[in-house]
């Protein structure tokens, strides 16, 4: 539930996968009340905005940060359109990869579909990583 109570906003935190390119990557995401998503996957982690866009309906923009093995990795720039049904929701994603000098080498078109699985976790997007030396 939101903060004013309607089952219509994402936050809290959700569990499910992203579809593209014939793959399927398991992924969690926690919406905030103060309009801030974090995500996890395996391999990555990423953060971004939402905003409403109608009854049921939202949309998110991440930077996912990619593993870099011996220099500086990449990004990749998702945008996500969704829909609410119950407690869970489907939505439609473009993202554009880049590599670590901000190129883009390639844009997907996604699927993405999760059920919510809790509260939003308190601090998990003051969490800092420090890039190994």
């Amino acid at each position: 539930m939101s903060a004013n109570g309607s089952a219509d906003s994402p936050i809290g935190l959700w569990s499910g996968v992203a579809t593209y390119d014939g793959r399927t990557d398991e992924i969690t995401l926690d919406f905030r009340a103060d309009g801030t998503v974090s995500l996890r996957t395996a391999a990555s982690a990423g953060q971004g905005t939402w905003a409403a866009a109608g009854p049921g309906r939202f949309t998110y923009h991440l930077i996912e940060r990619l593993p870099g093995g011996d220099g500086p990795g990449g990004h990749v720039d998702i945008r996500v359109d969704a829909r609410i049904e119950g407690a869970a929701y489907h939505g439609t994603s473009t993202a554009d990869i880049r590599d670590a000098a901000g190129t883009v080498v390639h844009t997907v078109s996604a699927s993405v579909a999760a059920r919510r699985v809790g509260a939003s976790t308190p601090g998990a997007h003051a969490r800092k990583t420090t890039p190994a030396a």
